[in-house]
């Protein structure tokens, strides 16, 4: 982390480029981690072996996450002008950005899945509107 003149600190390139490498890697451990737990591939990679890759990648994301929000806080609140009004927002529009199309595209799969193949679905109990509703409000 560097100071400038009017004692900000700001992260340099090469280290925002790691974290963005750490957080990269650890995607793609969550989803390969699901695929081969899902599919029942690469058993030597699974537990007794080896630990859940998925939950490891997991953990990384919460480590990030606990030193990279405090940060901007900091950082945010130092600027002035930074208020629990403005910390919300910015929360609310990280995660709930990526996060309703996420939900409102595995509506849609389900709901095919249900119109074209309903003998084969078998979580109706998670499906219709007050299951998504949940899911929006993370329930």
């Amino acid at each position: 982390m560097q100071a400038d003149g009017m004692n900000e600190l700001r992260l340099s390139s090469t280290t925002s480029s790691m974290l963005d490498l750490i957080r990269a890697l650890s995607a793609q451990a969550v989803l390969f981690g699901h695929c081969i737990s899902f599919l029942g591939i690469f058993p030597w990679l699974q537990p007794p072996n080896a630990p859940y890759m998925q939950n490891l990648g997991v953990v990384v994301f919460f480590l990030l996450s606990g030193l990279l929000i405090p940060y901007t806080v900091v950082r945010n609140k130092n600027r002035g002008g930074y208020s629990w009004g403005h910390f919300f927002i910015d929360r609310f529009a990280r995660i709930y950005s990526g996060y309703l199309p996420g939900l409102i595209v595995i509506f849609l799969i389900d709901f095919i899945n249900i119109s074209f193949w309903p003998s084969e679905y078998n979580y109706y109990n998670a499906f219709g509107v007050g299951a998504f509703i949940a899911n929006i409000f993370m329930l």
